[in-house]
């Protein structure tokens, strides 16, 4: 593949395909333990479905935002706030001793945490001509984060 010849482009690569491992690594690792967590909480039934679904549906409200701010502040910026943000987020419910801390920090990461998007976007634009290949590669390595997670 021609993309690999340039060090700058395999270097940025790497970086992302990294960053799809981490980032569903996480997620696996958050998603089977929440539920026990706020239910520990005391949280009824009606509170475990708000927590579980407010990180979505925050997700959807703010994605155009994040689309827009690629556009115009660039791809990589972008991808810096919403790393450092998710990294907020996931401090905070990882310390997280009440229920209103947990919901704040899901809505957290759930309004920033568009990683997935932003680097399959920078992928696109480092290797047009490669897309399907890079993209392969780059769903391949999320996927074996969340395994591992």
């Amino acid at each position: 593949m021609q993309v690999h010849k340039h060090p700058g482009t395999r270097r940025a690569l790497y970086t992302l395909n990294l960053i799809a491992l981490l980032d569903l690594f996480a997620v696996s690792l958050i998603l089977p333990l929440i539920n026990r967590e706020i239910k520990s909480m005391g949280a009824s039934p009606f509170i475990m479905g708000l927590v579980s679904s407010i990180y979505g549906a925050i997700q959807l409200l703010s994605s155009p935002i994040f689309g827009y701010g690629s556009d115009v502040f660039g791809r990589k910026p972008t991808l810096l706030i919403s790393l450092l943000a998710a990294a907020v987020g996931y401090v905070i419910l990882g310390t997280a001793h009440s229920l209103m801390m947990v919901l704040v920090a899901r809505s957290i990461s759930g309004c920033f945490k568009h990683t997935q998007t932003l680097a399959k976007v920078i992928l696109t634009d480092l290797a047009p001509a490669e897309r399907s290949y890079v993209l392969g590669n780059f769903n391949a390595f999320g996927s074996m984060g969340f395994i591992i997670g």
